[in-house]
């Protein structure tokens, strides 16, 4: 509205301006108050017309940069069209096949780690098997890493923990004296006769995990003479120390 205004304004006002000199007298036109009036409208005239021009010239910028942005985002949304076109026509095979690859090399990854932790798991899993060998019950571990023996429990007699560990490497065997076996099975079987007896063993694993393994010891007393044959019912992975 306020251009519009000006536009009327710088049109119509010197119009006005010359009916208005033709409109004085001769005597008002020699007048030094009429000059005055004269130069002062000429400046307001000028004026309104800078202001007209300066108000024009930024319109006119301000609507070739709108149209220079919106020219632009026409021309990258057209350009962004036709290269994804491109690049689909002439890579989205590959694109597809890089994705399958990438899909496949990640359940791999994902194998590997849950073998891993396997390997991990198994090289910790306690494998300890109890022979009788005449004066010793020798406990041989058969596992992948180092296994501390804390103590043991005979039928139901008190645990026996000790205060310090004894460590058996992978492939050696730690033993346990049966001569006090040997006077307690004769006492309760006398020279001949059987029993079946729980004997449970307290151990850690390298990775500071605790277990009880069991046993079964079948003893059997002939003529005096003490066999022991083993059984091995698994183990459970408790802290004993805080029973």
């Amino acid at each position: 509205m306020l251009d519009f205004t000006l536009g009327w304004l710088v049109v119509i006002l010197p119009t006005l301006f010359a009916f208005g000199i033709e409109a004085m007298t001769e005597r008002l036109r020699k007048s030094i108050t009429w000059r005055a009036s004269v130069v002062m409208l000429g400046v307001i005239m000028s004026a309104l017309v800078w202001w007209q021009q300066s108000r024009a010239a930024d319109r006119a910028k301000a609507d070739q940069q709108k149209a220079i942005q919106e020219t632009s985002q026409r021309v990258a949304g057209e350009v962004s069209g036709k290269v994804t076109g491109i690049l689909n026509r002439e890579y989205g095979t590959l694109i597809g096949s890089l994705y399958g690859e990438i899909g496949t090399l990640s359940d791999q990854v994902q194998g590997q780690s849950a073998l891993r932790k396997q390997e991990v798991a198994l090289k910790y899993t306690p494998a300890l098997d109890l022979v009788y060998a005449g004066s010793q019950l020798q406990l041989w571990n058969h596992g992948r890493s180092i296994v501390s023996i804390w103590g043991d429990k005979y039928s139901g007699a008190p645990r026996d923990v000790n205060k310090a560990p004894d460590l058996i490497s992978p492939t050696a065997y730690y033993y346990f004296l049966t001569d006090r076996l040997l006077a307690a099975v004769t006492s309760k079987l006398g020279r001949n006769g059987e029993d079946r007896i729980p004997f449970d063993v307290y151990i850690a694993t390298a990775d500071n995990a605790r277990y009880v393994v069991h046993y079964e010891l079948w003893e059997v007393m002939k003529d005096g003479q003490l066999s022991i044959h083993t059984q091995n019912h698994g183990f459970d992975k408790m802290d004993w120390s805080k029973q």
